[in-house]
């Protein structure tokens, strides 16, 4: 796996970046700053994807740096502890830990403050989602925006297609199933909101989110209805989901 992470990264051109691995409190984080902007820019919390178990700054640090050359934004990523060893809320709590560390720094990465959003795919989706939750609970300063692909959102798996594409290639109900027992540890049958953020009953006072969902994805009735509910309780979120078509045989 790490020479995998490693190729994938040796082609990521960073020439007009700064990358910085540094410490937030106690959370590694990875750093990706323009190295010519004019003003300040906006700023980008990054949640790896990965299940909840494997992942780190080096896996997705291709789209990472990717993110911060084409949009010229800072980008903060965050080495977040993985279960099962670190059971859910360390890895929360991590990236809790990091937002707060961007917005505390914002000015010295050259960050507007006003203008931080968060970034998952997968279960760093989730991740950014259960995120939103606890900062609005905790009265903490507001991203200004979500982007939750193919969200991991939901650990009752009840939906329709996470009862039907249960084999479907790279994410499987087996995988998903092992991936949310390991995340919530001891907490099965008592699982919180800001563990499977599908199970939250307030949508309010959260950030505008852009939620996508592949055709062949075992979550994508979850981020679906996510996005249908959200609209119905009438909270601010403008969400848009988008169905991807994907070439695996049928």
């Amino acid at each position: 796996m790490a020479e995998l992470f490693a190729k994938l990264s040796a082609d990521v051109d960073v020439g007009g970046l700064v990358v910085d691995d540094t410490l937030a409190g106690q959370v590694r984080v990875r750093t990706y700053t323009p190295r010519q902007r004019d003003g300040l820019t906006a700023g980008v919390l990054y949640v790896h994807s990965g299940g909840f178990v494997v992942g780190s700054l080096d896996s997705e640090h291709s789209m990472a740096a990717l993110i911060a050359s084409r949009l010229g934004v800072a980008v903060v990523s965050v080495d977040y502890r993985l279960a099962p060893e670190h059971p859910y809320p360390a890895g929360l709590e991590d990236c809790h830990t990091a937002a707060l560390w961007l917005r505390a720094n914002a000015a010295r990465l050259g960050v507007d403050a006003e203008r931080i959003g968060v970034y998952g795919n997968s279960a760093g989706a989730g991740l950014a989602a259960s995120l939103t939750l606890l900062m609005r609970d905790r009265r903490d300063p507001p991203f200004c925006f979500q982007f939750l692909g193919v969200a991991q959102l939901d650990d009752r798996l009840d939906t329709p297609s996470m009862l039907r594409f249960v084999d479907t290639p790279l994410w499987s109900r087996p995988k998903a199933e092992r991936s949310w027992r390991h995340y919530l540890g001891e907490r099965a049958g008592d699982v919180p909101a800001y563990a499977a953020p599908a199970r939250a009953a307030d949508l309010s006072g959260l950030p505008p989110a852009y939620v996508s969902a592949m055709e062949f994805d075992l979550c994508g009735t979850r981020t679906s209805s996510t996005r249908c509910d959200c609209c119905r309780r009438a909270s601010p979120w403008s969400c848009t989901s988008t169905r991807a078509r994907s070439t695996a045989p049928r």
